[in-house]
């Protein structure tokens, strides 16, 4: 056991803060005696003793004065509930107890300013209200589903319950107090959420105490318990005024704790730990990617061509090959933020977007650029900051790098993007989820072929290494397969690929090819124990590697994350896989859906929403031979798990009439399945217009292939409109409409185009639904 001054115990809780690598977990210490309704917040001894009191006044014919004294505080709080669920308490008193003592909190400026420091989340085993009071915290409660409408705070896990759940709901599983509950609270199905971030927790990250006088804590010690073989390099932390002896040393080892911080008063240590922080930290430093630098390298193997991540965390800097060419789309992109401060650069994957982001922090000259890796997800806290500052700034989001919560919080940044002239570029993918769709942006493609000055200037490049030129017709993977055929260039032999994967790493690979990242947090879900995880990295040697989260990456609760260092890679190994088959792709993609679906937890119920998305699938499986059969095989095996959601339905359903577009059959089941997403639904304005413009589409498809064809003809154009002019795809001008396709080789708009032509000639009158076509020809043909 490690003891540690005030001054070296400030220290190291600092370091370990700018490190952002500490959880604390509060006790009654920290808020208690802090003002509640009717009194003070009693801390353990004064709450036995008011339970206790309560036991008497109602339960002296079974219990005596010398009965009560004899009891710790988890045996009294097992009778105070025992008493109150047979009645012999009454509820009023019951209730009162709750409420006078543990709701409406007031905690005083000093302990606020302990709760702003940069803590990964936060965990209490308190009942009371004080903490979520400031207004810092989203409270997450036991025996309840995290919220979907998650508000970007950071989170507040209160392992014990809360008082205010107490007094509200009748016969609720909610307080955590005596040696049942604490049993019953561990095991719940419901808890699974928090009993796996509370265990990560304990795996990663350093821990410590507050306000805890870990006397009988059972939870706690199973927790450490559970992962005290997989714990390393990290701290457990006990704070505490008292002196410790040898056997209480001896307790304290049961929950893991390494070190002791001793002080006198822990107001003043409060004080003094928030000045220590505030006068260490900087803000420009706690971002760890502003204005990276940009290296030329040259290129003699040609690796850096083809889909190697160019951006070295490490060093915070991009690395691109001497071959690469300044992209002509710079120009759009200069001429659009003169219009918008707020920009969109979509593209499929392998057109460059990524490259291009180095392109724009080498050109910048007048702004701070932050730039925002699709290795790492900030959370919504570090992306406000940013953009608080009043010094104008650049910042750059590649594709998966934004949370769901910063999307939806950026409507309301906009404000602090157009008064301290801030641009943001945000690049999108064809399999990106989460989409701009509230932004008051514009949006510019990046085309994956080259124009004719970009070939000019490549082809100069090329010629200095002797590779042929690359052709008008070319995207960057075509280009890379014609250097290969013609030339013998086997990029993928400067790495070490497996012939034989296992079901573990294929899902591994699986998320990294929708995700580019998977945080240590949701490889502990998959079952994966970090020792295992060892073996797994040494086998996909160089193709993935396991690297510490960013500061910023709070949010992930998680120590590190695997990332891959070419996507193109992966894509490959999954594709080529020798044990590739239905049930092997469709047992590997239900494994994960089911493990991440199921959790509840936004962040990873979103997982497995992109994983199952068609568009991920396709790009995976679809190169190969019976690709069709195997994607249908896929979600037929998901229905099991997904029948409730009305993604799955969508994806189901664009599955099917992408690879049938000429059978009618499917496509009305098609039709079928698309209808029920658009009806389940009735929260998302952004899951309506996917589905109208579907349901347009099969509509069009339909409105081809039959002779009595007037309803569907009218569908596709009616629903197109809608689709058309919704908030989802108005304000991305036509650059969503331009993806979807309505078979291998039409695109929608000309599909929708066909349609609308055809019904204007069809009839003569001025009819509404004719009225729309013209709208549509309008908006389509400029």
């Amino acid at each position: 056991m490690n003891y540690l001054n005030k001054a070296k115990g400030i220290d190291t809780i600092v370091n370990f803060l700018k490190m952002e690598s500490i959880i604390p977990i509060f006790g009654s210490g920290f808020s208690g005696e802090m003002p509640s309704l009717m009194g003070v917040v009693p801390m353990g001894d004064l709450c036995r003793t008011k339970m206790q009191e309560l036991l008497m006044k109602h339960c002296s014919l079974i219990l005596n004065k010398s009965d009560l004294e004899e009891m710790d505080f988890n045996e009294t709080a097992k009778w105070f509930k025992r008493e109150y669920k047979k009645g012999h308490i009454p509820e009023k008193d019951y209730v009162s107890f709750y409420r006078n003592n543990f709701t409406k909190v007031q905690l005083d400026v000093i302990r606020k300013n302990v709760l702003s420091l940069p803590w990964r989340n936060a965990y209490t085993i308190n009942i009371d209200d004080g903490i979520e009071g400031t207004g810092l915290y989203d409270p997450i409660f036991p025996y309840r589903e995290i919220r979907d409408d998650y508000n970007g705070m950071d989170r507040l896990y209160k392992l014990h319950g809360d008082a205010n759940h107490e007094v509200k709901y009748r016969n609720s599983d909610n307080i955590v107090f005596d040696q049942n509950e604490y049993h019953r609270a561990m095991e719940a199905r419901e808890n699974e959420t928090i009993r796996n971030n509370v265990l990560t927790a304990f795996r990663e990250f350093n821990i410590i105490y507050i306000g805890c006088s870990l006397k009988n804590e059972p939870d706690l010690e199973w927790y450490y318990d559970c992962v005290k073989d997989e714990k390393k390099n990290t701290k457990i932390i006990y704070l505490t005024n008292k002196e410790v002896n040898a056997r209480r040393e001896g307790m304290l080892e049961s929950y893991g704790v390494t070190d002791i911080i001793t002080t006198d008063d822990f107001v003043s240590f409060y004080i003094d730990l928030v000045h220590s922080y505030n006068s260490a930290t900087d803000d420009d430093v706690n971002f760890p990617f502003t204005d990276p630098a940009v290296e030329t390298i040259k290129d003699m193997r040609f690796q850096r061509i083809y889909g190697v991540n160019p951006f070295n965390e490490k060093e915070n800097r991009f690395e691109r090959s001497d071959i690469f060419i300044e992209r002509s789309v710079g120009k759009s992109i200069e001429d659009a933020f003169s219009r918008k401060r707020v920009v969109v650069l979509s593209g499929r994957r392998f057109s460059g977007c990524s490259s291009f982001l180095a392109q724009m922090c080498n050109t910048e000259k007048t702004r701070t650029v932050y730039y925002f890796p699709s290795t790492t997800a900030f959370d919504l806290s570090i992306v406000r900051s940013t953009l608080h500052r009043e010094t104008p700034s650049l910042l750059l989001f590649d594709s998966n790098a934004m949370q769901p919560d910063v999307y939806l919080a950026m409507k309301d940044l906009q404000r602090d993007i157009d008064s301290n002239d801030h641009h943001v570029l945000i690049i999108e993918t064809l399999e990106d989820t989460y989409l701009t769709e509230s932004l008051d942006c514009e949006v510019v493609k990046l085309q994956p072929k080259f124009d004719e000055i970009e070939l000019k200037l490549l082809n100069k490049n090329l010629d200095r290494y002797g590779l042929i030129h690359r052709r008008k017709t070319d995207t960057n993977l075509d280009y890379l397969t014609y250097l290969k055929e013609k030339q013998d260039i086997d990029f993928p032999s400067y790495f070490k690929i497996p012939s034989v994967l296992s079901d573990i790493e294929k899902q591994i690979l699986l998320v990294l090819a929708s995700e580019d990242k998977v945080y240590s947090r949701d490889i502990h879900l998959m079952g994966i124990k970090n020792s295992d995880l060892d073996g797994i990295l040494s086998h996909l040697d160089r193709l993935c590697e396991r690297v510490p989260t960013s500061r910023g990456e709070r949010r992930s609760q998680s120590s590190f994350k695997v990332v891959h260092n070419s996507r193109a890679l992966v894509l490959h190994l999954l594709r080529n896989d020798v044990g590739l088959s239905q049930n092997d792709v469709a047992n590997n993609v239900k494994a994960l859906v089911r493990c991440f679906y199921q959790n509840k937890d936004r962040m990873q119920k979103q997982i497995a929403i992109d994983i199952m998305q068609f568009d991920t699938l396709n790009e995976i499986y679809g190169r190969n031979k019976g690709a069709g059969r195997l994607i249908e095989k896929v979600y037929e095996e998901l229905q099991e798990v997904l029948y409730r959601d009305p993604h799955y339905w969508l994806q189901r359903s664009k599955c099917i009439y992408r690879m049938n577009p000429d059978n009618v059959d499917k496509l009305k089941q098609a039709y079928q399945y698309c209808v029920k997403a658009s009806d389940d639904d009735s929260n998302s304005d952004k899951l309506e217009a996917q589905t109208a413009l579907s349901l347009s589409l099969i509509s069009g498809l339909l409105s081809r292939q039959l002779d009595d064809n007037t309803t569907y003809a009218e569908q596709c154009i009616i629903k197109g409109y809608f689709a058309m002019n919704s908030v989802y795809y108005s304000s991305q001008g036509r650059a969503r409409l331009e993806k979807e396709r309505a078979g291998h080789k039409m695109s929608y708009e000309d599909l929708c185009l066909k349609v609308c032509d055809d019904y204007i000639l069809r009839y003569d009158s001025d009819d509404e639904c004719k009225n729309i076509a013209f709208k549509i020809i309008g908006i389509l043909r400029g």
